[in-house]
């Protein structure tokens, strides 16, 4: 997964399966029985379900109802509510949901599914569409999102594309 880390802060990966695919309990059980210690990547600490595995799960995590907005001022999740603007429960800012679903959704239109038509005959100006999404993603989205799973996937086959794999290497683990 591609996450941008501010400076200083502690990077921790998973030696487990992957929130993606397999669940919190799966991956606990697995780091356990493989590797005799508990996996605290922010995945397992904060208990992310699996992204992918059924169709129904896909759609509704796309859901706009279903995304985990983000704080605009001090970054923190926000509660889930129908209500178009939510105050956040950290810091006590209101932040209007429905401009930050707007934004998301036009991202996707512009960015994200222009991107992935141009992924096989124009790589780097994908890559470019997909890097622009990603940060609008990581600015307004709350984690895990399929949203970011989506993006990234797409910006992996970008790397792979340009036959830049190594810095798609680089930027993961740095």
């Amino acid at each position: 997964m591609l996450i941008f880390y501010s400076f200083l802060s502690q990077v921790c990966i998973s030696y487990c399966l992957s929130y993606i695919w397999d669940d919190y309990n799966t991956r606990q059980q697995f780091t356990k029985r493989l590797y005799k210690f508990t996996c605290n990547c922010i995945a397992c600490k904060e208990k992310w379900p699996k992204m992918r595995g059924d169709a129904s799960a896909d759609t509704s995590l796309r859901d706009a109802a279903n995304i985990q907005w983000k704080c605009t001022k001090c970054a923190t999740a926000l509660p889930k509510s129908p209500a178009k603007k939510v105050a956040c429960l950290s810091c006590s800012k209101s932040n209007d949901i429905d401009i930050k679903s707007k934004r998301v959704n036009a991202s996707i239109s512009e960015n994200f599914q222009v991107a992935c038509t141009l992924i096989s005959s124009q790589p780097q100006k994908a890559l470019s569409l997909l890097l622009s999404h990603q940060y609008l993603l990581e600015e307004f989205i709350a984690k895990p999102s399929i949203l970011y799973v989506d993006c990234q996937e797409a910006i992996r086959n970008c790397y792979r594309m340009t036959g830049r794999r190594h810095e798609y290497d680089r930027d993961l683990w740095a």
